[in-house]
């Protein structure tokens, strides 16, 4: 499908640390957040905190999101393949598509 996820990525030096903990969000004054369809499409972009991102910061950032997203829908993927297949085997022809209970 084409449903974007969101990818959170702070700055620390010269790494990103990807969706950060509580914890690690604290000890950052900016933080952005991407939404990226599986085209690598970016379909939102939030930046929050009180401090600002360079230019090349942000592009860095938005091409670390685009290759994260990237991976994560093809798992999200994969699992929801998994799923449908293991349903369809269990699936009582008389549910009309609902899942067995």
């Amino acid at each position: 499908s084409n449903v974007p996820v969101a990818i959170t990525l702070l700055r620390v030096g010269n790494f990103y640390i990807a969706d950060p903990a509580l914890e690690e969000e604290i000890c950052v004054s900016s933080k952005l957040t991407v939404a990226v369809n599986s085209q690598g499409n970016v379909c939102s972009v939030q930046k929050s905190g009180k401090a600002g991102l360079h230019p090349s910061d942000l592009l860095k950032m938005l091409n670390v999101a685009i290759e994260l997203s990237g991976r994560l829908l093809k798992h999200v993927d994969a699992v929801v393949q998994q799923q449908r297949t293991l349903e369809e085997g269990q699936a009582d022809p008389n549910s009309y598509g609902l899942a067995p209970t």
